[in-house]
């Protein structure tokens, strides 16, 4: 997983799309393997109906739609505080915010824009109709749970609705401190009721109060230090639930089921399940592996070890 967290990949990717220039016939598919291999972010990509095909092979999510469903799209975004990237003619602008009818963007090259009616908003700055925009836009890379609930979709837990949860509520869970997170947003700190001298919790709150990395770190000595201790497993199982975004908890399923203590005298003892992927979790919860990253579609799972502590993050992309 990237060294970025939360906002923090937002801010890498905005940073990236300022100086991204595609040379003509650059493709969107170019940009977004570098993303994917500089930040690790599986950014979605939208194309347009009705213009030239963006080259998108090996694009894990690309959502064809009309222009108008893409206009919204990106009106969303922006009068939600997100950035993205659009693409004209191989060409990569970043667009900024929306202004009464009109997008504000970034265009890195020099000697003016390439779009007819923009009007200068500073240097590489400049602003156009949207519906101008949208005549001629060909795709989009964006943050998948910023394009969701720019259409209204919840798509991440807000932090404001994790005292409700049971993973709260059962744990007897406390926030302990706050402070300005290095990768963008606050950094809130937590502890458990109980065993506090083994649990650390930490969540990252960026914009609109979205969680947007967590983390549950267990010293290895609790986890299984006198075998698989239930409490470990329950903590791990409730807490990945809950700050999981909606969507993905299904994928996630029987990842969850391995963290459930019922498992120690069945589900871990079937074929199907060592061989599954949420075995391979598994294994390095219990000290075999050293690590393990499981990526779903709004959000990464990963599991590793250091210096006899184990840390269970979730990183919503």
């Amino acid at each position: 997983m990237s060294g970025h967290r939360g906002d923090g990949w937002v801010r890498a990717f905005e940073e990236a799309s300022r100086r991204m220039q595609l040379p003509a016939g650059g493709s969107v598919a170019s940009a977004w393997e570098s993303m994917l291999a500089v930040f690790g972010i599986p950014l979605w990509c939208v194309l347009v109906q009705g213009q030239p095909r963006e080259t998108a092979e090996g694009i894990r999510t690309v959502l064809e739609l009309p222009e108008d469903v893409v206009m919204l799209g990106v009106e969303g975004m922006l009068r939600n505080g997100s950035e993205l990237t659009a693409f004209v003619g191989g060409h990569a602008i970043t667009l900024k915010e929306w202004r009464d009818g009109r997008v504000v963007f970034h265009d890195p090259l020099p000697g003016g824009p390439f779009l007819a009616g923009a009007v200068a908003e500073g240097e590489h700055y400049w602003s156009v109709a949207a519906k101008d925009l949208g005549s001629v836009l060909t795709g989009l890379l964006v943050l998948p749970v910023a394009w969701l609930e720019a259409f209204g979709e919840t798509a991440a837990v807000r932090f404001a609705e994790l005292p409700g949860t049971q993973f709260w509520s059962f744990f007897g869970v406390t926030e302990t401190g706050r402070e300005e997170s290095e990768f963008g947003g606050v950094e809130v700190h937590a502890e458990p009721g109980n065993f506090a001298e083994h649990v650390e919790l930490s969540f990252t709150v960026g914009r609109g109060d979205r969680v947007t990395h967590a983390a549950l770190s267990m010293s290895r000595e609790w986890v299984t230090g006198g075998g698989a201790n239930p409490l470990a497993l329950d903590i791990t199982r409730n807490f990945v639930a809950a700050v999981l975004p909606p969507r993905d908890v299904p994928a996630a399923a029987p990842i969850l089921a391995g963290f459930d203590p019922a498992g120690l005298g069945g589900l871990w003892r079937t074929a199907e399940f060592q061989e599954s992927i949420a075995g391979d979790v598994l294994l390095v919860y219990l000290g075999e592996h050293p690590e393990i990253a499981v990526t779903f579609g709004l959000s990464e799972l990963r599991l590793d070890e250091s210096e006899g502590w184990l840390t269970v993050e979730v990183a919503i992309f």
